[in-house]
């Protein structure tokens, strides 16, 4: 990413952070107002969310309790010096000392994981807990010190089972939440199916996939904004260059029959896109193969695929009634109380 395009991305952040602190504002006020709380009244949960809608929804019933804190951060703030952000750590928090026990969660938020970050918290909170939740596989993250990753957090959490293992992080599925009332004047055409996610090293599966089923008379609507102009021009209904709001990815999703996944090489977790379909009670189509094992795993709604081949056009149009019976286990408060156990 160059200089113009880092700009680019801390202004759309600094959008976002403004438009997402007014809603944070405004739901922290009714939850006070209600006295609900997460796991345990004494205790007090700080968690820093990327300036990203799709971060921020996902953990947006978690506002709803009076003592969680949800801050949004713009991640590598500092442009110039990125070792600046040592010195400026210290106003990364500041919260009041009032004897609850602090649970600091943060999700995605690599730039953060440094010693001196740790060691200003633990004094200030002797008893705090420090989290990390990865928001990707770690192979994606080369330059990240995984001896100072492990050394700022108490715990790890991944998505992924694979990373669990061979780094000796806490796998995790989820958390979810599901938005209702997703109308908000958004016209969207109906699909059969639907993705969005960057090209990874999945787009030629993604390009074949798209001609066989449009090919076959099916609506795909496929969103890759870093899909190469080559591409997107030769399938005009193929959107590329832009990155959707998430809540219109939603919309997107609701009016459509069912989701692709397709994860990248080496992953083996759960991404958003399979609790998207479990959440909205959708058909999935996946290559990820641990889904076989899931308690929610169906083959009436779930395709597993190793090849475009394998995918069928008339499994998509198939009407049945979908239900994957997972209740209320994705509720971002239950992912709170799987880390209370885990650190108490």
């Amino acid at each position: 990413m160059n200089y113009k395009d880092k700009i680019k991305l801390k202004i759309s952040q600094m959008k976002f952070k403004v438009f997402a602190d007014s809603i944070i504002k405004d739901k922290k006020s009714e939850a006070k107002k209600k006295q609900k709380y997460a796991v345990d009244k004494d205790i007090e949960f700080v968690i820093f969310l990327p300036a990203a809608d799709c971060y921020f929804y996902q953990y947006y019933d978690l506002m709803d309790y009076s003592n969680v804190d949800i801050n949004i951060s713009i991640s590598n703030f500092n442009l110039i010096s990125p070792n600046l952000n040592k010195v400026l750590h210290k106003n990364y928090y500041n919260g009041p000392i009032n004897g609850k026990i602090k649970y600091f969660i943060f999700v995605g938020q690599y730039g953060r994981c440094t010693k001196d970050f740790r060691k200003y918290l633990k004094e200030k909170y002797p008893k705090c807990r420090i989290v990390f939740v990865m928001g990707d596989l770690m192979k994606t993250h080369g330059g990240l010190s995984l001896e100072e990753f492990r050394s700022f957090s108490d715990i790890v959490l991944t998505y992924d089972e694979g990373d669990a293992i061979r780094y000796g992080f806490t796998s995790y599925d989820g958390p979810y939440t599901k938005i209702h009332n997703l109308d908000r004047g958004l016209k969207v055409s109906e699909s059969d199916i639907v993705f969005c996610g960057y090209c990874k090293d999945r787009v030629n599966f993604l390009i074949d996939l798209y001609d066989k089923l449009s090919g076959a008379g099916l609506t795909c609507d496929f969103n890759i904004p870093d899909l190469k102009r080559e591409y997107a021009d030769a399938r005009k209904p193929l959107a590329g260059g832009t990155v959707q709001p998430y809540l219109e990815h939603l919309k997107r999703v609701q009016k459509s029959k069912c989701i692709l996944d397709i994860v990248q090489k080496g992953a083996d977790g759960f991404d958003v896109r399979v609790w998207e379909a479990v959440v909205y009670q959708k058909k999935l189509i996946t290559n990820n193969r641990r889904i076989l094992s899931a308690s929610f795993y169906n083959p009436r709604y779930i395709s597993v695929v190793d090849s475009v081949d394998e995918v069928d056009p008339l499994w998509i149009n198939e009407k049945i009634k979908i239900d994957y019976m997972m209740d209320d286990t994705l509720m971002p408060v239950k992912w709170l109380e799987f880390i209370v156990r885990k650190l108490k």
